[in-house]
């Protein structure tokens, strides 16, 4: 290994190179011995600081934050090459190296490839393939959802001053003209199904992920003050991130007072956050409400502490082999019984029954929405991360958009509440407020 060599920015982490190759060969399983599959990194964004927003299907299976390299994999066997760039590659602007012919097998035996060839070589190694899995979906970016992807090229696309194409469609064009008797075939379905039940190894890093996030939160919540600027709790939680995990945002969050026309904490308000991190290439998702002052006042009690217990009652019934639609119907059945005399509770609960949300809205992974595929029909499984999230919306009231969101991981014989480090019960997120803070002096907060 050269003493320029970039193999310390390359490799992953929070994961153990087996938990990729894993995942090669089950891939290998899936499209047969007669198939192989290729998969494309993503090249770095213009601009002199640029950092490389990696694939995530591309990271899913190969673990490599390499930009513009390509992952090719056979079908059966499960022979993996990564091609990569012959030039300059790394982290950031300050940290690049060039990768030489003498790294490139140590690469392949420290990243658990069985091969690791110049991307110059890839045409001639596609040139006997018949059958090729590649996905077709677009791939998302820190940052990103499938949803977004989407939403974003279908705009490009329809531009008539644009009207360009996803990267998987060029690659899928490119493919087709230069190897017009190959069979493309749909990788997207294949990693989809795999990123629905996530191992130990993920749940891990989104544990992590989860911690980070509660730290963020319950910084923001001990910071608040009547007469903050609303954009000193994004400030914050960016700092929170960084020092605590090297983190980004994961997603555009949500930091939204009861008027929302206002760019400052109102006292007697409400704040609804809604935000994770993107760590190790995995997210989380949490959302809370407290109160500016740092006391719930008599309607706020009532109408936060009702989602709260909403948010509990429906916790208490994942495991796995329920049905989502079950575990919304037997939670209304209970509330209706534990609120049978509140008639302002009762109303909220036939409100919610009414609009059919999915409080078990969408899973968590990669992307913050990793709606990897249609599930909400089926019985809930072990190793599924996904959100808990209650919400009402109502009229003539100050606040009317009330909900508690946390991420959990269906296990054996429940779930996991993953975001639990920040406080649900009310009294407990009041005691926090009364902590100092390191951002905000009690004399401010008064």
């Amino acid at each position: 290994m050269s003493e320029s060599s970039p193999m310390k920015w390359l490799l992953s982490k929070g994961f153990a190179r087996e938990e990729f190759r894993d995942r090669r060969r089950r891939i290998a399983q899936t499209i047969g011995p007669d198939a192989h599959a290729l998969v494309q990194g993503a090249p770095r964004s213009a601009g002199m600081q640029a950092d490389l927003a990696q694939s995530k299907q591309f990271f899913y299976l190969s673990g490599m934050d390499i930009e513009r390299s390509y992952l090719l994999i056979e079908g059966g066997s499960g022979i993996s090459t990564l091609f990569v760039p012959m030039d300059e590659v790394g982290e950031g602007h300050h940290e690049t190296a060039t990768l030489t012919a003498d790294d490139l097998p140590e690469l392949a035996r420290i990243a658990s490839f069985d091969r690791v060839l110049p991307v110059e070589q890839m045409k001639a190694e596609l040139a006997g393939v018949e059958t090729l899995f590649t996905p077709h979906e677009p791939a998302e970016h820190a940052g990103e959802t499938r949803g977004t992807a989407r939403r974003a090229a279908r705009h490009r696309a329809q531009d008539e001053w644009e009207l360009r194409d996803t990267r998987e469609k060029r690659m899928i064009s490119l493919l087709g003209r230069r190897f017009p008797d190959m069979v493309i075939q749909d990788l997207s379905p294949v990693i989809d199904e795999m990123r629905l039940i996530k191992s130990p190894a993920e749940i891990e890093v989104m544990r992590e992920a989860a911690r980070i996030t509660a730290v963020m939160v319950n910084e923001c919540m001990k910071a608040s003050y009547s007469g903050m600027p609303r954009h000193q709790l994004t400030a914050i939680g960016k700092y929170v991130y960084w020092m605590e995990g090297q983190s980004s945002e994961g997603y555009g969050w949500l930091v939204e007072p009861s008027t929302p026309a206002s760019d400052t904490l109102v006292d007697g308000d409400l704040v609804l956050m809604d935000c994770g991190p993107e760590y190790c290439h995995y997210t989380s998702d949490i959302a809370r409400i407290w109160p500016v002052n740092g006391t719930y006042d008599e309607w706020q009690r009532h109408t936060y502490g009702f989602i709260v217990e909403y948010h509990k009652a429906l916790i208490s019934r994942l495991r796995p082999g329920v049905i989502p639609q079950d575990v919304y119907d037997d939670t209304a059945d209970e509330m209706r019984k534990r609120f049978k005399g509140d008639s302002t509770a009762v109303a909220m609960i036939e409100n919610m029954v009414a609009r059919g949300v999915r409080y078990l809205n969408h899973t968590v992974g990669m992307s913050v929405h990793d709606n990897v595929k249609q599930w909400h029909g089926d019985p809930l499984r072990e190793g599924m991360v996904l959100v808990v999230d209650p919400m009402i919306w109502l009229k003539d009231v100050s606040h009317t958009y009330v909900r508690v969101e946390d991420t959990v991981v269906i296990t054996s014989d429940g779930c996991e509440r993953l975001t639990a480090d920040a406080p649900l019960e009310l009294d407990e997120v009041e005691a926090l407020m009364r902590e100092p803070s390191i951002f905000t002096s009690q004399e401010t907060r008064r």
